[in-house]
């Protein structure tokens, strides 16, 4: 029996929300990171501080990036119901539904019947 949903999904989904952890926290650690050394000074050469600045200005953007673009589970989750559903699926749920009501609503029925007709017997 295959499953409609691949489990390794899920597993997938929780690890897509531990990455935005993980990116979050570079995301500041490398803004602090940038900012001390380009606002507060500590590389004591001017031009060291500069070349500095130069080499790392692109990783909080890298981070911002990441962070933003990596889905969490809630929309990893809409994504799988939402290429799941179709409007053929739709179809034969609703014909597998009426053929259920039907079937059950005959049971009900012959239930009742049932019933009445061992009252009768009484």
């Amino acid at each position: 029996m295959t499953p409609i949903i691949n489990p390794w999904l899920f597993y997938l989904m929780s690890i897509a929300n531990g990455l935005v952890g993980i990116w979050l926290i570079l995301l500041i650690s490398s803004l602090i990171v940038v900012g001390f050394s380009a606002g507060f000074g500590w590389i004591d050469d001017e031009d060291s501080g500069k070349e500095f600045f130069k080499r790392t200005w692109f990783y909080p953007i890298i981070f911002s990036l990441l962070v933003i673009l990596t889905p969490g589970e809630t929309t990893i989750t809409k994504m799988i119901i939402a290429q799941n559903i179709t409007y053929e699926r739709v179809d034969k749920v609703i014909a597998n539904g009426k053929t259920l009501k039907d079937e059950l609503k005959k049971d009900v029925i012959d239930i009742i019947t049932t019933i009445k007709d061992k009252e009768k017997e009484k």
